[in-house]
């Protein structure tokens, strides 16, 4: 649940422009447990939705 409520905030930043220092964070944070808790085929799709993070 984590995740989706990060993915959203993620893609109504990127529609409006506006977000909070950290979302990112908070987004890949919610990330690695759906790695480390969920099934293959749903960690793939939620890798798709995290954008890549800078060098």
């Amino acid at each position: 649940m984590r995740f989706l409520e990060a993915a959203e905030v993620g893609i109504l930043t990127g529609r409006t422009g506006r977000g909070r220092r950290g979302d990112d964070a908070l987004l890949v944070r919610a990330l690695g447990g759906v790695i480390l808790e969920g099934p293959a085929e749903v960690a793939a799709a939620a890798q798709d939705l995290v954008p890549p993070t800078p060098a």
